[in-house]
């Protein structure tokens, strides 16, 4: 009873982190619409568990309400579609793409292929210290600009260090809050659960699909900080599967020690 107690306790205090880190560095408003997301995806499980063939229809909501998503559910319903060419799929996958042609201005408004003067005025500059204008052409044009900022973007979403030591010792300036995501010591049981979903059970595929449809909607756009706070549940349940591996009292006794000196020193950075 006491182990059990000490890992609700410990998982608790993980699904807890994130949040109350972005509330204290952001407004309510602000919380509740990236938070949005992930109420959608608890719904998405649910259905998903239950075997309901629509459970990806929610994630259409997504679209609509935090526009800089859309790529996000039309990923999704499109891979379902290939995965199940069902009449259902087929639906959700047509309503996903009369979403995204709505909600494409304002998404451009938000990505990596929108016209920045700055960059573009780099880009000439640079292109003179190549010997002719083919190889300036060829290493320095419109879409290295574009390939260069998704390329940053998809790895800064794959960096460890986003999500378990706020960047550190290469925080982003200016663009991002560098946040604390996660306690340090979670990223243990992060790989712990990702090493669990080698067999991709039916579980495992839900998660896998959600975990790279998200880091490709966040590497297009032009600043994917707070929009990120949509990795929140499924990084959390890939964390909790591999917790699920502790079973050392101890070990939790200690680890729950270290996430209280984590929680004082999140209040005392935001203070």
């Amino acid at each position: 009873m006491g182990d059990n107690l000490l890992s609700k306790v410990l998982t608790i205090t993980i699904l807890l982190y994130w949040p109350i880190s972005f509330l204290l560095a952001n407004n309510p408003k602000d919380f509740i619409t990236s938070f949005f997301s992930n109420v959608v995806f608890i719904i998405c499980i649910s259905l998903y568990q239950k075997g309901v063939r629509w459970w990806t229809a929610p994630l259409l909501t997504l679209g609509l309400v935090n526009p800089v998503l859309m790529i996000f559910p039309l990923f999704v319903a499109a891979f379902c579609f290939w995965l199940k060419p069902t009449k259902v799929n087929l639906a959700i996958l047509f309503l996903a793409v009369m979403i995204s042609l709505t909600q494409l201005n304002t998404f451009y408004q938000h990505s990596v292929f929108k016209y920045d003067r700055d960059t573009y005025q780099r880009k000439i500059e640079q292109g003179y210290l190549y010997p002719n204008v083919f190889l300036a052409r060829v290493f320095q044009n419109k879409l290295t600009i574009y390939l260069e900022r998704i390329s940053f973007n998809f790895f800064a979403l794959l960096d460890p260090n986003n999500y378990f030591f706020s960047f550190h010792p290469r925080e982003i300036v200016g663009d991002n809050q560098n946040l604390d995501k996660f306690p340090f010591w979670a990223i243990a049981f992060l790989l712990i659960g990702l090493f669990k979903m080698r067999r991709l059970k039916r579980r495992d595929w839900f998660l896998l699909i959600i975990l790279t449809a998200l880091i490709i909607n966040l590497s297009i756009l032009a600043k994917f900080d707070r929009h990120d706070l949509v990795l929140y549940l499924p990084l959390s349940l890939v964390i909790i599967s591999g917790l699920r591996k502790l079973s050392s009292s101890w070990v939790q006794i200690v680890l729950l020690l270290i996430t209280a000196v984590e929680y004082l020193r999140l209040i005392f950075r935001y203070a």
